[in-house]
């Protein structure tokens, strides 16, 4: 078995049995500090760190540096390295040519002024490629994997690769980490660009990601690194963003593998680079593995100089459904230009007509800050409305990416109500329950079944279209009368293996501006008392 096993043969000559050679004056080339396998080329310092394998304290070293076969530089050290001791000595600063890929060599020359008694650890090397910097406008669409990124994957297993993932087409390309089947908990991987070098004045790094939380995994996280200047010591790298849970999706949360359906489920990072203005620098995207669900990466770009750019990223309020005419919409805005945003004039259509044109004032927006915004309130009429919200920046003469200046919604206005108790098996009139989906989405429809009549069914079965949803809403329900209530419901599913589906009950307390998910845990709830009217939804997701 030894003489034939691959991994047994070497058993027969192997030194493990034999005491180590301890030698009297042994100083070992042990790891090269600088320059790195990838650095940008200037004012690099030669760095080499030392130690003292021998038994004799080491007080001085001749160490020579040496770039592809010739000798820049030999320098003399005082030490005083104990056995095992280390030390890193330094050396002239030098530039190298870019792009260029060096042999980089460290040799031991002398040892407390005489030989080095074991010369085969006296040199240590590295091949270090010198890459061109790149100076903003910067644009990476990850077409494909990009030749001038590095992908650090420490655990040699899933990592950052290249994925069609929709966008505003259906084979848009991203970069994406498989956080939905990957088995190393708490492992990190890092995509890191190319050195870039920030001219003085205002620069702002804007990226788009998409995420969707696994059910009950909050901890799933995305960082934002810069390290500053050739180095690749990620370590000393400033932390810029940081988001996990939901503050990290961009999309519901699903059981089943996230992939991006569209635009709508993609959202844009603005943060401002102005503090490294005149500095060489790498922007790292870290992803921190929970066995949650997938990360997607696209369209970064590093601009400088003044850019004007308010973004409408989402409309919060009111929900689908709801019973006020005179609910006020909510908006959540983002700034992804480089100087403080202080007005904005918004101005709100319905079903086509302009219904209100406003300045907003007194706004103090940074460079990548969000936060919702309260418009004023909306007069509808019984029915679905097609809302559309617009922003310009009155502080700025023009709008840098006037596309993402609005969002168009449909949401309906629906004030029908009933008293509890009541009943509904959908076998007769059921015309003030509401359905609704966004757009062309599948719907809640009406069947017939062998146990009753007459129920709701959302056909997910044949919906090939991931991500869509539909809502079924109640009238509002007067619960002034009552001190208690209990909603009751039969439901039926068939599990398909591969696919998964979420059934939603949620509840609204203010006629529908906001919904939270109800308790299905429990047969009873007490509702508030402060808002005699409430609004049942249930909502299933495909």
């Amino acid at each position: 078995m030894l003489e034939n096993s691959p991994r047994r043969v070497s058993l027969q000559s192997s030194l493990g049995a034999q005491d180590p050679v301890v030698l009297n004056l042994d100083l070992e080339a042990k790891t090269v500090v600088a320059p790195f396998t990838i650095t940008c080329g200037q004012s690099i310092v030669p760095q080499v760190t030392v130690r003292n394998r021998g038994t004799t304290i080491i007080t001085s070293a001749t160490v020579s540096f040496i770039v592809n076969g010739s000798t820049l530089e030999t320098k003399t050290f005082t030490l005083n390295l104990n056995n095992l001791d280390a030390q890193t000595l330094s050396f002239n600063t030098i530039n190298l040519v870019e792009p260029s890929t060096n042999s980089i060599s460290f040799k031991i020359i002398q040892v407390n002024g005489g030989t080095d008694n074991n010369t085969s650890n006296d040199i240590a090397s590295i091949s270090s490629q010198v890459t061109t910097r790149v100076s903003p406008p910067f644009l990476e669409a990850f077409n494909s994997t990009p030749a001038d990124w590095q992908i650090i994957n420490l655990d040699g297993g899933t990592t950052w690769v290249n994925i069609t993932a929709p966008k505003a087409t259906s084979g848009n390309k991203a970069m994406y980490v498989d956080l939905y089947d990957y088995q190393s908990l708490g492992a990190k991987d890092q995509l890191i660009s190319p050195f870039l070098d920030i001219p003085a004045g205002d620069a702002i790094l804007k990226f788009d990601r998409a995420y969707a939380m696994f059910p009950g995994t909050t901890t799933e996280t995305m960082k934002v690194l810069v390290s500053v200047g050739c180095s690749t010591d990620l370590s000393a790298a400033d932390e810029l963003y940081s988001a996990s849970g939901t503050n990290l999706a961009t999309s519901a949360t699903q059981s089943s593998e996230f992939i991006p359906s569209g635009e709508s489920q993609w959202t844009s990072t603005g943060i401002s680079l102005s503090p490294y203005a005149g500095k060489t620098v790498r922007i790292i995207f870290e992803s921190t593995n929970a066995n949650g669900n997938n990360l997607y990466l696209d369209n970064v770009q590093v601009n400088t100089g003044e850019i004007n750019d308010v973004k409408v990223v989402s409309f919060v309020a009111p929900g689908p459904v709801f019973c006020d005419p005179k609910t006020k919409p909510v908006v959540a805005v983002q700034n992804l230009g480089t100087q403080v945003v202080t007005r904005l004039l918004v101005v709100t259509e319905v079903n086509g007509v302009v219904t209100s044109s406003q300045t907003l004032t007194g706004l103090s927006l940074s460079s990548g800050a969000l936060a919702d915004i309260t418009l004023e309130a909306l007069n509808l009429k019984q029915s679905t409305n097609t809302i559309k919200i617009s922003i310009s920046n009155p502080d700025a003469t023009i709008d840098d990416n006037p596309n993402d200046n609005g969002i168009t919604v449909t949401r309906i206005f629906n004030s029908s109500s009933d008293d509890i108790p009541l009943r509904q098996n959908f076998d007769g009139n059921a015309l003030s329950w509401t359905i609704f989906a966004d757009g062309t989405q599948l719907k809640w429809q009406l069947t017939t079944t062998s146990t009753y009549k007459n129920s709701m069914v959302y056909k997910a079965f044949t919906n090939t279209d991931v991500g869509e949803e539909s809502w079924l809403v109640s009238p509002v329900l007067n619960l002034t009368k009552a001190s208690q209530g209990s909603m009751f419901f039969s439901s039926s599913y068939g599990a398909r293996l591969g696919f998964s589906d979420d059934l939603k009950v949620m509840v609204s307390g203010d006629c529908g501006v906001t919904y939270r998910p109800g308790d299905l845990r429990q047969s009873r709830t007490r509702p508030r008392q402060s808002d005699g009217r409430h609004r049942m939804e249930t909502h299933c997701r495909n």
